[in-house]
């Protein structure tokens, strides 16, 4: 080519199923936890060619306000969330993370919460990040979950209202496990009126 002799190929370190994930939702679409599944559903069947699996971790199903405090304790000894009486994601993501050896990150959904429901965005959303990675983070918690993201398209958050959440996220997850990486929203830049016009807001 005009720049000259392309270089020869060579090996890569890294295999394709270290480099793919997998967007998952608890159970699978079925009604089962994941270790009632078997080895070809749920989590299972993805471990030949994926090494991550992404959960779109609803926070309605732990909370009925974002303003309520959540004991992950609690909820491991069989004692629910305070939204879902019989939810256990202790049970649920040891079937993604020791059954089937994924990496497990947890999408932190916020959408179906209205952004007024948030009464003090910084405040809780420190609280529940603090409380979710001192459970499930490395080194203090059980290790099931290696990175968050703080929320996941909430387009129709006025984005002075995400702010305050990701940066109380941000800072929860640091003081409950600073070994879990925190991620933000997908965001838009493309639009810099989007925040004055129409349902969805600009980050």
């Amino acid at each position: 080519g005009p720049y000259g002799q392309m270089e020869p190929p060579m090996q890569g370190h890294t295999t394709i199923r270290e480099m793919l994930g997998v967007n998952g939702y608890w159970s699978f679409g079925t009604d089962k936890f994941s270790d009632e599944l078997g080895p070809e559903g749920g989590p299972f069947r993805f471990k030949p060619f994926a090494s991550h699996l992404r959960n779109y971790h609803d926070l309605t199903w732990d909370l009925k306000s974002p303003s309520d405090p959540i004991d992950f304790d609690k909820m491991a000894k069989g004692g629910g969330t305070p939204a879902t009486e019989w939810l256990n994601w202790d049970r649920e993501y040891k079937a993604w993370h020791e059954g089937a050896g994924m990496n497990v990150q947890a999408s932190l959904q916020i959408y179906k919460f209205k952004s007024e429901d948030w009464k003090n965005p910084r405040q809780d959303g420190h609280r529940y990040a603090e409380a979710f990675t001192r459970h499930f983070g490395q080194k203090k918690g059980n290790g099931l979950v290696c990175s968050i993201e703080a929320g996941n398209e909430p387009w129709q958050y006025p984005a002075a209202v995400y702010r305050e959440i990701l940066l109380g996220m941000v800072e929860g997850a640091e003081a409950g496990a600073p070994t879990v990486e925190v991620f933000p929203c997908a965001l838009q830049a493309v639009d810099p009126l989007a925040e004055q016009h129409g349902p969805w807001k600009n980050y």
